[in-house]
């Protein structure tokens, strides 16, 4: 990464991995035939997986109140550790952003090229390896600041048609600018894909913020509806607590109905690459974090514990958690009105996670740790205990979602 001038900055990376994981991580693996967060695998060895990926952009600030940026990457909009709207959950994808700003007002558009990673794929006789089919999204958000200590953001995310062999043209609405142009048009239960929702973030105090997120995907006037898509996110934080330095606390909580993300025609889910677009549990859960981080000097302590309920599906039944499944197989019926929260097989899962490293270079935050991960997941079906205690040497640079 470096800087150019002040207008521009560029940065770019490429890595290349081989692992072995869990059990809940290699069933996922298999499931979805890729590694969370970081694209499809090929066979290593005999329990192992060999993957790579690369991320780069470019960001270049032509004038005081606008700013570009063109990647591969996968932006993130919120200030939780979780996000509702868009997250950092999925692979990578290329994107253009445009960011317009002022003291109080801003406005971003992030157009991106998404893909559909199944067995369906699209041959032409110039390629070894056929192609996946792709998809075009746009996300919108406008943000006021009616106070320096809070700010509130409406958001537009709209998954347009997957373009093929049968369906190769070009859909123009993707660069509508717009926002909310494409929920009027053609509404929210309609095609194409379009979610809406809020972020909101108020700092009461210098040490004390609270934040939240709400996701509107489908609405019906009865609450019992499967298209009564809806989520909420409510967060804390909290630094310094009680006078001592450098003691931060966090709470959060996330909530999805079931069938949120999800539609009729299943490519243009909200989802890229095999995942969800947002949280690792894709719907139908509700979900519980703390966190407590420590330093002293160059010592780092990290708690994590996290409780969540959630429905699962059954063999050839969606009861609205795989954000993949068509809302036309619905276990509850297309048109009806008895979808009821944390339906399916009632799962339970815990997750906590201790960590304790050692800063050696700031500069490419390379640590030294050892760590370890207690998992619990159990059902009437099902009953999967994870311990893991491990060490290592690493650069922390961005994050790999392994806790769901």
């Amino acid at each position: 990464r470096g800087n150019i001038g002040k207008q521009f900055a560029f940065e770019s990376y490429f890595l290349e991995n081989q692992s072995t994981f869990p059990n809940y991580l290699d069933a996922f693996a298999d499931t979805f035939t890729v590694i969370p967060g970081q694209g499809r695998w090929k066979k290593f060895k005999i329990n192992g997986y060999d993957y790579a990926a690369s991320s780069g952009k470019i960001t270049y600030a032509p004038f005081r109140f606008l700013t570009l940026q063109a990647g591969h990457g996968k932006p993130f909009v919120g200030k939780g550790y979780r996000s509702l709207l868009l997250s950092d959950n999925s692979f990578n994808y290329p994107y253009l952003q445009l960011h317009f700003h002022s003291k109080k007002w801003a406005y971003s558009i992030i157009y991106a090229s998404l893909q559909v990673v199944d067995k369906v794929r699209i041959y032409t006789s110039k390629l070894n390896e056929p192609l996946f089919k792709k998809k075009s999204a746009t996300f919108q958000m406008l943000r006021y600041s009616p106070h320096e200590k809070i700010s509130i953001q409406l958001f537009q995310g709209t998954i347009f048609r997957v373009r093929d062999s049968l369906h190769p043209y070009f859909d123009w609405n993707v660069i509508n600018p717009v926002i909310f142009s494409s929920a009027l048009q053609h509404g929210l239960s309609s095609s194409p894909n379009v979610l809406l929702g809020a972020d909101i973030q108020a700092n009461l105090s210098n040490n004390f913020q609270v934040y939240g997120q709400y996701l509107l995907d489908d609405f019906s006037g009865n609450t019992g509806s499967i298209h009564n898509k809806t989520g909420v996110q409510l967060g804390l934080r909290y630094a310094h607590v009680a006078g001592i330095k450098n003691l931060f606390f966090q709470a959060e909580y996330n909530r999805v109905r079931p069938y949120s993300y999800t539609h009729k025609r299943p490519e243009v889910s909200y989802t890229h690459y095999g995942q969800s677009l947002t949280h690792p549990l894709g719907a139908n859960f509700n979900e519980w974090m703390g966190f407590i981080n420590y330093r002293w000097k160059d010592f780092f302590v990290q708690v994590k514990l996290s409780y969540a309920q959630y429905g699962a599906d059954s063999l050839g039944k969606s009861y609205g958690k795989n954000v993949f499944a068509s809302d036309n197989k619905a276990q509850t019926g297309i048109s009806a009105n008895n979808a009821t929260f944390l339906q399916g097989i009632k799962t339970d899962l815990s997750f906590g996670d201790l960590k304790i490293s050692y800063l050696i270079n700031p500069a490419s935050n390379l640590i030294v740790f050892v760590q370890g991960i207690q998992r619990k997941e159990s059902s009437p079906l099902t009953e999967r205990n994870n311990t893991l205690v491990y060490f290592g040497i690493k650069t922390s640079l961005f994050h790999n979602y392994y806790d769901f």
